[in-house]
């Protein structure tokens, strides 16, 4: 084997565990960010309970 073919291997073997390695991490990062929910706010949502046309008021027997 060619000394040229030899050090390319070795090349896309160290280049991919190295991108296995950065991908781990940026998951694990990814994940503990999704963890905290702290941070979000929080709203309260109304759903009708009847159809609505459009222009109609809402009341507390719609919602």
């Amino acid at each position: 084997m060619r000394a040229n073919t030899l050090i390319m291997i070795v090349l896309a073997g160290v280049f991919g565990v190295l991108a296995v390695v950065l991908a781990n991490i940026w998951l694990a990062s990814q994940r503990n960010a999704m963890a905290r929910t702290d941070d979000v706010p929080h709203d309260t949502v109304v759903v009708a309970a009847i159809p609505l046309k459009f222009g109609d008021t809402l009341t507390e027997d719609k919602l």
